[in-house]
């Protein structure tokens, strides 16, 4: 078994809470411990293997995952519903069991024989997550046990988690920031809250309150949705602060949400990641977001943030647009195609985010589009991404491709 300290925790085995459900149950660190010692079992020992797990947000999947994570196999979170991706992902890496409900039940299938498997997966590999990036086929994004500890404790470190902290697990589990929510509340010893709800729910925002939620984490449409239930006129008294990743939140939403938590005490954070740093790299202390509702922030404890020009090289100055650039333990081994690809170790020392950012006076980064979506014109570097945005605070809308189209000069 790998000496993860992710497990540390879980290994404690003591009777703190660790996940909690709405009908009631709980299952307590020692519960935990002995259901995914158990799991583990069922994959056998030896050599390392590859376990393809249904990434449904549900007691099944997490023990399986955390089970076979344990063990030192490597694990893939795959979506639930998407049949065509499993099927790619059979054919392409092979994984040697796949987990995953049928006819009703949760069925561990031995899909190779040991010693029949494929080529063999590297020491250090922990987690595949499926990531198209932003065209083309989708690619594995290849992370290690050093990876997911080390974001799961920068995460802990800035959020000032403990034990008594309860978070709502609302994102999928098969996206890098639904599995850092549970990584990070794991390793500081929290408990895991699973609403079995959707945040539109009517429900939703009792449950929170009724089990002792002390967070939750959302993507944008989150908070859209949430906003339309009223959740802001909701009396949460636990809950001490909030956080939004995985896109662009409007402004207007995260005056709102760092008012409404300011005025009870709570704290709201805008974070920045991406599936190939094992989902954290920057955030904005809840302090500093005042009236800079466009930035993502510093690094997260750990990492660095750097920008450089076409040329490749360092921009140091504020104010100037580059590609972002982020560094820390977090950052993936590299990406995989097919099994072959598995046996590989580390290959990106930085990652290049694709992101063109600028920084600030007080060294605080923003993004102003994508790398793809940025034209020159008479030497100027013109971005789509904040053009749109102006265009849209201002209340015009850029015309649609039918639009253009049809259009003629006068």
């Amino acid at each position: 078994m790998i000496p993860a300290n992710l497990f540390s925790e879980i290994a404690r085995a003591d009777d703190r809470p660790a996940l909690v459900f709405a009908d009631g149950r709980t299952l307590s660190y020692a519960d935990l411990n002995v259901r995914t010692l158990r799991f583990a079992e069922r994959l056998g020992g030896g050599e390392k293997r590859l376990v393809a797990i249904s990434a449904e947000i549900s007691e099944h999947a997490i023990v399986a995952y955390l089970g076979a994570l344990g063990a030192g196999h490597a694990v893939a979170m795959l979506p639930p519903c998407d049949d065509r991706l499993w099927r790619e992902f059979l054919a392409a890496f092979q994984p040697d069991f796949t987990y995953r409900p049928a006819d009703g039940c949760w069925r561990l299938v031995e899909e190779s024989r040991p010693g029949q498997s494929g080529p063999p997966l590297h020491p250090d590999l922990a987690l595949l997550l499926m990531t198209s990036g932003s065209s083309g086929p989708a690619k594995a994004v290849r992370l290690s046990h050093a990876n997911l500890d080390a974001n799961a404790r920068s995460i802990a470190s800035y959020l000032e988690l403990t034990a008594a902290d309860r978070t709502a697990l609302v994102l999928p589990l098969h996206y890098s920031y639904g599995l850092s929510v549970l990584h990070s509340h794991l390793v500081a010893g929290a408990s895991i809250f699973i609403p079995g709800v959707s945040v539109v729910s009517e429900n939703f925002a009792r449950l929170l309150g009724e089990s002792g939620c002390t967070n939750l984490s959302g993507v944008p449409y989150s908070y859209e949705l949430i906003e339309k239930t009223g959740f802001r006129t909701k009396t949460l008294k636990t809950l001490r602060f909030m956080t939004v990743a995985g896109g662009r939140l409007a402004p207007e939403l995260i005056r709102l949400y760092r008012d409404h938590m300011r005025a009870n005490g709570g704290r709201f954070f805008v974070m920045y990641g991406q599936t190939e740093a094992a989902a954290r790299i920057a955030f904005v202390p809840p302090e500093s977001l005042a009236d800079n509702e466009e930035r993502i922030g510093i690094a997260i404890p750990g990492g660095s943030l750097s920008l450089v020009g076409d040329d490749g090289q360092p921009l140091d100055r504020a104010g100037v647009a580059g590609e972002l650039v982020y560094a820390g333990p977090n950052v993936m081994m590299g990406y995989g195609a097919d099994r072959t690809d598995l046996q590989r170790g580390a290959e990106v020392a930085a990652l290049m985010t694709g992101d063109i950012a600028m920084r600030d006076e007080d060294g605080f980064y923003r993004i102003v589009g994508r790398k793809s979506r940025f034209a020159k014109v008479a030497g100027l570097r013109i971005g789509f991404d904040i053009m749109e945005q102006v265009l849209a605070e201002a209340g015009s809308r850029p015309p649609s491709s039918a639009t253009i189209k049809d259009c003629r000069p006068l």
